[in-house]
C-alpha cells in the first residue's frame, strides 16, 4: 500500500443483550446551590417522588445579626450530627460488615466520614458545612451507571462510588500529601499478591451471582487474572447486594466489599467497581486530563468540588498507557451536576460527549493497564513486536492483543470478520450497507485528502452515553477509543482533517445494536426524532406500530453510511 495513502476503518458490531432496568429515582438540585451569604432550611415534597430538603436563598441584609449567628450555629450542629443520622449509621454498618479494615475501631468508617467532611469543606470555595446526606446529584433518567444507582449514598462515598480507608483519606486531607493519590495505586501494599484472586458472595440471589461470574470470566479472557470462587485465602473480595454500586481501592488485606446492588449488575458497572478493587482510580484524575476534558465547577453541586481534583504527574502511574475518554473508569459528562443537562466534565473535542462515561465494557486501554500491572512478566521472553498499541497477549504470548478493528500477527491487518472488507474510496459519495447480527470490520483508505462521512440512518437507541453506537477513531494512537454516536446530529456529517490523517493512521467505524430479546421487534420499527444534543444532551425517540414477533430479528433494516474524499488543497 502506498505510504501516502490514508486509511479508514469501519467496524460494525451487532450485539444482543438483555438490559435490566430499574424505575427512575427522581433527583432535585442540591440544597447547597445557594450563592447568598446566608441560607434557611425549608421542606418540600414533590407530588410524584421522594421527600427532600432544600435550602432557599435569603439576602443577608434582610436578617439581623442575631438571626445570622443562630442560623450558622444551626448548620454547624447539623454538620456535626449528620454522621449520627440513622440512614448514615445504617450505611456505615453495611460498609463495615464484610470489610476487615473497618472492623478495627481505630480505622472505622465513621472516622473516614469525619475526615471526608474536612476534605470537602476544604475544597469548597466558600468552606460551607458538609452534610453527605444532602448531596443528591441530578441524574438523567436514561442513564445506566453508578451515578444514578448511588443517588442516595453519593455523599457518603468518595467520588460517588469509592469507600476509602482511613490512611487513604488522611492523604487527601493532608495539605502536603493529598496529591499522592494515583490513577493506579503505586504503593505495592495495595496490589494483589498474585494474578489469582479469591472471591465470595455475601448474598444468595443466583441470577445476580451469574451476572458477576460472567463479568469475571470476561476479565479472565482479556487479562491474565483468574478469579476463584470460595478459594481459601487471607485476602479476598466479597460481592454483596448493597444499597448501590461501590468498592474499595486496591487490596486492603483480609476481606473487602464490592457492592453490586440491584441496578448495578451490568458488565460495565461491575467492571468499573472491580477496576477500583484492582487498584484503579478514576480516569479524569490523571494529571494530563486538561488536554482532554474541561472541568466546569460552576455546574457542580456545591460541596462536591473535591470530587474533581487532578493529581500530581510525578505521583501518577499510568504505565505508559494514554488517556482514554472511553475508559470504563471515566466520569460521565454530568457527574455531580446541579442539573443533568449541564456538563461538569466536558470533552475538549465535543464529539466525545457520548463516549465519556462508557459503561458498556472496559476499553482496550483498561485491560492493557491491568495486564501491564499484574502480568508484566508473562511474555518477557517473547520477541513478538506488536503495532498500533498492541502487546503480547499474556494468555498466549505468541499472539498480539490488538485494539478492536485491528488484527494479524502484529496488529497491522484488518480484524477478521464475516462481512467486512478493505476499499479505496473515490470523489463520489458511496454507501456502505450492513444487515445482520455479527461482528464486521471495514478498512477504507484514500489518497492524500480529507474524508467526509455522513450518517444517513441509524436504527439504535439514542442514549446520553451511547450503548449502541457508531465509533470513529481518528487519533494518531489507535489503541484509544474513538468518538461514538447514537444520535444523528453528532456525526450526521463530519469531515476528518487531513492533518489528523497520516499514512499509518486508521479511522474506525463501529456500530452496536442492542436488540430487545424479550420483545424481538425489528429495529426498523423505531424512528428517531432529531436530537437536540447540545441543549439537552439526550435524545427522544418514538416507536411506531410496534408488533412483537412480526419480523424475525435478522430482518433488521440495514444501517447506511456515506463517505467520500475531499481533495486536499495544497
Amino acid at each position: 500500500m502506498n505510504n501516502k495513502q490514508q486509511w479508514l476503518f469501519i467496524v460494525v458490531v451487532i450485539i444482543a443483550n438483555n438490559v435490566k432496568t430499574q424505575p427512575f429515582i427522581g433527583a432535585w438540585n442540591n440544597p447547597y446551590l445557594t450563592t447568598s451569604k446566608s441560607t434557611t432550611l425549608s421542606e418540600k415534597k414533590p407530588s410524584n417522588c421522594c421527600h427532600t430538603t432544600s435550602i432557599q436563598n435569603i439576602e443577608t441584609r434582610q436578617l439581623p445579626l442575631l438571626s445570622i449567628l443562630h442560623l450558622t450555629t444551626h448548620l454547624q450542629l447539623q454538620q456535626h450530627s449528620y454522621i449520627e443520622k440513622p440512614t448514615v449509621k445504617k450505611f456505615i454498618a453495611e460498609v463495615t460488615k464484610h470489610t476487615t479494615r473497618y472492623n478495627n475501631p481505630s480505622e472505622s468508617y465513621d472516622k473516614v466520614l469525619s475526615l471526608m467532611q474536612q476534605y470537602f469543606i476544604q475544597k469548597d470555595p466558600k468552606h460551607r458545612p458538609y452534610d453527605g446526606t444532602l448531596i443528591r446529584p441530578s441524574v438523567n433518567p436514561y442513564m445506566r451507571n453508578e451515578i444514578r444507582r448511588n443517588i442516595r449514598i453519593a455523599g457518603l462515598l468518595f467520588e460517588n462510588d469509592i469507600a476509602l480507608i482511613l490512611s487513604q483519606m488522611k492523604l487527601l486531607t493532608s495539605t502536603k500529601q493529598y496529591r499522592k493519590k494515583r490513577k493506579i495505586v503505586a504503593d505495592p501494599t495495595y496490589h494483589w499478591k498474585s494474578s489469582l484472586i479469591a472471591y465470595r458472595f455475601g448474598d444468595s440471589d443466583t441470577n445476580w451471582q451469574d451476572y458477576i461470574r460472567k463479568t469475571l470470566h470476561y476479565w479472565e479472557q482479556e487479562t491474565c487474572l483468574r478469579f476463584e470462587e470460595n478459594k481459601p485465602d487471607d485476602d479476598y473480595l466479597i460481592f454483596i447486594i448493597g444499597s448501590g454500586c461501590y468498592s474499595n481501592v486496591g487490596r486492603l488485606g483480609g476481606s473487602q466489599t464490592i457492592s453490586i446492588g440491584y441496578g448495578c449488575e451490568t458488565l460495565g458497572i461491575i467492571s468499573h467497581e472491580l477496576g477500583h478493587a484492582l487498584g484503579f482510580w478514576h480516569e479524569q484524575e490523571r494529571s494530563d486530563r486538561d488536554n482532554h476534558v474541561r472541568i466546569n465547577l460552576q455546574n457542580v453541586i456545591s460541596g462536591s468540588e473535591g470530587n474533581f481534583e487532578k493529581r500530581n504527574a510525578t505521583q501518577i502511574i499510568d504505565l505508559g498507557v494514554p488517556y482514554d475518554l472511553g475508559s470504563v473508569m471515566h466520569y460521565s459528562t454530568n457527574t455531580f451536576a446541579k442539573r443533568f443537562i449541564d456538563f461538569t466534565v466536558d470533552p475538549i473535542d465535543t464529539k466525545y460527549r457520548s463516549t465519556v462515561g462508557n459503561r458498556v465494557a472496559p476499553a482496550f486501554t483498561d485491560f492493557k493497564q491491568i495486564n501491564l500491572l499484574y502480568c508484566f512478566d508473562r511474555c518477557q521472553m517473547t520477541n513478538l513486536k506488536c503495532r498500533h498499541g498492541g502487546y503480547p497477549d499474556p494468555n498466549n504470548c505468541s499472539i498480539c492483543k490488538c485494539p478492536e478493528g485491528l488484527g494479524g500477527h502484529q496488529c497491522s491487518d484488518l480484524q477478521n470478520s464475516s462481512c467486512g472488507y478493505e476499499k479505496l474510496v473515490s470523489d463520489e459519495w458511496q454507501t456502505l450497507e450492513y444487515n445482520g447480527s455479527s461482528n464486521c470490520y471495514w478498512r477504507i483508505y484514500s489518497p492524500n485528502g480529507r474524508i467526509r462521512f455522513e450518517l444517513t440512518e441509524a436504527h439504535y437507541k439514542c442514549d446520553p452515553v451511547c450503548e449502541e453506537y457508531v465509533e470513529v477513531k481518528h487519533k494518531l494512537d489507535l489503541q484509544i477509543s474513538g468518538f461514538r454516536s447514537c444520535c444523528l446530529p453528532v456525526i450526521a456529517q463530519s469531515t476528518i482533517s487531513s492533518k489528523l490523517l497520516t499514512a499509518s493512521q486508521t479511522i474506525t467505524y463501529q456500530m452496536k445494536s442492542n436488540f430487545n430479546q424479550q420483545c424481538q421487534c425489528a429495529m426498523k420499527r423505531i424512528t428517531f426524532i432529531i436530537c437536540e444534543y447540545r441543549q439537552f444532551h439526550n435524545c427522544k425517540y418514538i416507536i411506531k406500530n410496534v408488533s412483537c414477533n412480526q419480523f424475525p430479528l435478522n430482518s433488521t433494516e440495514i444501517m447506511l453510511h456515506k463517505y467520500k474524499i475531499i481533495r486536499k488543497i495544497l
